[in-house]
């Protein structure tokens, strides 16, 4: 069988039988054309969630060790001397995401090997030099397209050397889509710029905890920052990576020999082909602009999502940690501290001096620290459920390829999630099926969820307008949860009453949370199926508030947000205390 690896079809032979590498191949929009051809979809090896576990685990080490053999090369060819934890905060994200794709993407190819079915495949003949990134936020971006899985799979495919294939010349002329944004906080181009100029002005003393990316809101940010002692400066700045062209000589420093077998000695390789420019030919560049941009002198400093793609924050960040600053992190939505794992969760505790949760922690980790969430309190106002409202049911959509490991659907699990939701429509109501509007997730990554849904639900109300969810929320009466996401944690938390469905053995939940969890179940808000969510609503949807207001549900809610999404009528007082006590006031 001929092997086609991604949906670009300019790589298919559409004359013989083909072997899909995975459903991200069958294009939704392009169905009348691959439904039509003899061909089969390989099962993606991440469709067993023991495995999928388990090889977390094994990545989660492997990356242990190549973050310090590439810490030390990049210590070496920059001539510095920086800590392991340095590099943590720099590289962590782009390599521990970097291996497991790669990883994927092999593991996949291999599967199909072995299956004995592939005969011949045809891949590009692209060259690095077109799939370098300026950094991890495009790297992410590319991740998720067809174009750079097929260059990957092309690597892998010549790599392996055991499926036969011919190579097909496609110019790369427009192969990237226009650089993805940065958000850059609460003001205008003009302002930010006039805010930053005067930071410059100001002593260190009036800017010594530092706020990036925070989360609050900004009136309630100043408060704070008036109640520290510093002046408000609720603009983050913005460092964007600028373009270099491939220093051979440079990756050539960075070439490894660590590999223990065949995967390693891939990723070998590839690392130094693919490590994002401005950790390499720009990293002296960014580190010079960087410092310049954020304040000089901080004694700490304050994230919740900056620590993942924001190369700026992360160069100063990290460079700041190394001369004594310490870093806090803050939890910054649903599915932390629950989920059986999470490997943005466990970098972002790996590399914080102290992690604000919403309530859990661990008794072994001293770095976790409860906090009221300052996301939650920074809403405006507490959205009162409509008698008459509507039924708000919040979708969800995870990329067609594998890219961060936590616990949640992979690759085409999000077809059954949709299934699900069909489920959940048949047994409601036609009373209920009136009410029900369905909000769309801002990414769809190539699903055509909007059609698929259609198709499967040709009556269902579908919502893609500008209304953010807490807007949307104030026209409703009850608002649906599908996923181990934020919605449902806030909806909780300002008791707006709700009710959650998913599949247990794709949203596993770790021990300590399972309890909790349990009981949420137990009162008839969590249902591990659809079926049982449909009951519920038929039982509850002309009056959700005379249920939702049984002590035993409010009981349990409560217990929950204390656990999951902590709030507090004093909550700048316990911040300012905390965050006072971390710099030793």
């Amino acid at each position: 069988m001929f092997l086609a690896t991604t949906a670009d079809e300019r790589f298919w032979k559409t004359d013989e039988k083909i072997l899909f590498l995975g459903e991200w191949c069958r294009l939704y929009s392009r169905k009348q054309a691959w439904s039509k051809l003899d061909h089969e979809v390989l099962p993606h090896h991440w469709k067993n969630r023991e495995k999928l576990y388990l090889d977390y685990q094994f990545l989660d080490q492997l990356y242990d060790v190549y973050l310090v053999k590439l810490a030390a090369k990049l210590n070496d060819l920059h001539q510095v001397d920086y800590p392991i934890r340095y590099w943590r905060i720099i590289i962590g994200p782009w390599l521990f995401n970097f291996i497991e794709i790669l990883f994927d993407r092999y593991f996949s190819l291999t599967q199909a090997k072995d299956s004995g079915k592939v005969t011949h495949t045809t891949i590009s003949d692209w060259s690095v030099t077109a799939w370098l990134a300026d950094d991890i936020l495009v790297f992410k971006d590319w991740s998720l397209k067809d174009n750079f899985n097929l260059y990957l799979y092309a690597e892998i495919i010549r790599f392996i050397n055991e499926i036969p294939y011919e190579t097909l010349s496609v110019s790369t002329q427009k192969l990237h889509d226009p650089r993805p944004n940065i958000s850059s906080g609460f003001f205008t181009n003009s302002a930010k710029k006039a805010v930053q100029s005067l930071v410059r002005f100001l002593p260190d003393s009036m800017n010594r905890i530092v706020f990036i990316n925070s989360y609050i809101k900004p009136l309630m940010l100043a408060r704070l920052q008036v109640s520290l002692g510093q002046l408000p400066y609720p603009y983050s700045p913005v460092v964007k990576a600028i373009t270099h062209p491939m220093n051979s000589r440079m990756r050539e420093q960075l070439n490894f020999s660590h590999g223990s077998n065949r995967f390693e000695t891939l990723l070998d390789k590839m690392i130094s082909d693919l490590i994002p420019t401005v950790y390499v030919e720009g990293y002296k560049n960014m580190h010079e602009r960087a410092l310049e941009a954020f304040p000089n002198d901080p004694s700490l400093i304050y994230t919740t999502n900056a620590l993942i793609d924001n190369e700026g924050f992360k160069f100063w960040a990290g460079w700041h940690t190394t001369r004594g600053s310490k870093l806090v992190v803050s939890q910054h939505g649903g599915h932390y501290g629950s989920t059986q794992w999470s490997a943005q969760e466990t970098h972002e505790i790996q590399t914080s001096d102290k992690y604000f949760t919403w309530g859990w922690g661990e008794a072994e980790n001293s770095r976790l620290c409860h906090m009221p969430s300052a996301q939650i309190e920074s809403r405006a106002g507490h959205p009162e459920p409509l008698s008459d409202g509507i039924i708000l049911w919040v979708g969800m959509m995870v990329p067609r390829y594998a890219y961060w490991m936590y616990s949640a659907p992979v690759g085409d699990q999000t077809l059954e999630y949709l299934e699900e939701q069909k489920i959940f429509w048949e047994e409601a109501l036609n009373k209920v099926h009136s009410l029900l509007v369905y909000r769309m997730p801002e990414n769809d990554f190539g699903w055509d969820q909007k059609k698929r849904l259609t198709d499967l639900i040709p009556s269902l109300k579908l919502y893609e307008g500008n209304l953010s969810f807490y807007k949307q929320l104030k026209q409703a009466r009850l608002c649906i949860n599908t996923c181990n996401s934020t919605p449902f944690l806030e909806t909780l938390a300002v008791n707006f009453p709700t009710l959650i469905f998913w599949n247990p053995e794709h949203w596993e939940l770790r021990p300590s949370a399972r309890p909790f969890f349990d009981e949420l179940r137990e009162v008839g808000i969590l249902h591990d199926s659809p079926k049982s969510a449909a009951t519920k609503i038929n039982e509850i949807y002309q009056d959700p508030m005379a249920w939702w207001s049984l002590p035993e549900i409010q009981n349990v809610r409560e217990k929950f947000c204390r656990q999951f999404a902590y709030t507090s009528p004093t909550c700048l007082s316990e911040w300012k205390r905390e965050l006072e006590k971390l710099t030793g006031k």
